[in-house]
């Protein structure tokens, strides 16, 4: 594919010499006229190219290449398995780059195809037309294979063409947005009551996102514990609203007193009975019997947007009868 590539740009050249030699020998030729460097943001409308995404490591980000290849191999060295020509054998990955010819491992950038939407509709094994298209990713930045990548793949739009995976929230613009992709932020965890033989009940977990649970030992435990935002500045505000992912297993009756999330202007630090809270309806909920996260749905903060301190909290309680886990994740509160 991409040998047919370099013939036809070698023979248009060999085209375009010929007739410049037939032509007038005093007509001056024109200038190539100097690309102009792009400037990624990393965003949905301004993503990374390669070499951006290559030096911008360490966030979630959207980024944009060409399907170049595959490291495909028993060892799976990026050095000495970087395969750029069908037929391919491994669908965990992919190499993108600035040009759709490259050849050059060097000027590659591994990107790692999880389990489900983003592996089906992007490995090259099941999917060989993609390889030479232009695509768009949205992922973590970090090192895969040993140099600069992408990990946690997410979503992907093939330019022209088919997408996958669940789209992140723009936060652009945002009041507050926080994806808990490398640790909880500035979000305090604050225990009111921890459970019997538990030294948490929040923490944030490796999966990247935060996450409550009282079941010690085989057994549900009494809790209370209280997870905040840092402060938000909500005075210049017009309509704001709070969207977030969330999970929920082992959902118990008391799902709406035991998992809720609250809203206050006056709370600074310390125990949360020391402010004002109102509690805020979440518009739509995990199944309860399952991993899978859902979005919250846009809840409505217009009510405080005349208020320079507005925290958010998510308050977790359990009962000897029922201990849930309930899981969060890419909170953004914008326009």
């Amino acid at each position: 594919m991409k040998t047919k590539k370099t013939f036809f740009k070698v023979f248009g050249v060999a085209i375009a010499v010929a007739l410049l030699g037939a032509s007038c020998t005093n007509v001056e030729p024109t200038p190539t006229p100097t690309p102009t460097p792009t400037t990624g943001a990393g965003t949905e409308s301004s993503p990374y190219n390669i070499s951006e995404a290559t030096t911008n490591q360490g966030a979630s980000k959207w980024v944009t290449g060409y399907i170049v290849g595959v490291v495909d191999g028993e060892g799976m060295d990026i050095s000495t398995e970087s395969k750029f020509d069908a037929p391919y054998t491994i669908k965990t990955n992919v190499l993108l780059a600035d040009n759709a010819d490259e050849t050059d491992f060097t000027k590659c950038f591994p990107v790692q195809l999880p389990t489900g939407a983003i592996r089906d509709g992007l490995n090259l094994v099941d999917n060989a037309t993609l390889d030479g298209q232009k695509v768009k990713l949205y992922g973590s930045l970090e090192t895969y294979y040993t140099k600069p990548g992408m990990k946690s793949t997410s979503y992907f739009e093939i330019d022209g063409g088919a997408t996958g995976g669940i789209k992140p929230v723009d936060t652009s613009g945002s009041y507050l947005a926080e994806t808990f992709a490398t640790n909880q932020g500035a979000f305090t965890i604050v225990d009111v009551t921890l459970p019997e033989g538990g030294t948490y009940v929040w923490k944030w977990d490796a999966m990247k996102f935060m996450k409550a649970s009282a079941y010690i030992s085989g057994s549900n435990k009494a809790s209370e514990s209280w997870v905040i935002s840092p402060s938000i500045d909500l005075s210049d505000a017009t309509a704001p609203k709070l969207t977030f992912e969330h999970a929920l297993n082992y959902v118990t009756s008391n799902q709406l007193t035991e998992q809720t999330l609250w809203v206050s202007t006056n709370y600074t630090e310390g125990a949360p009975s020391t402010a004002t809270w109102t509690q805020l309806t979440i518009p739509t909920w995990p199944s309860g019997s399952d991993w899978t996260f859902v979005s919250s749905g846009a809840i409505d903060l217009s009510a405080y947007t005349a208020n320079s301190n507005v925290r958010l909290a998510f308050k977790y309680a359990s009962t000897t009868a029922g201990a849930a886990t309930w899981e969060f994740k890419n909170l953004v509160v914008k326009e």
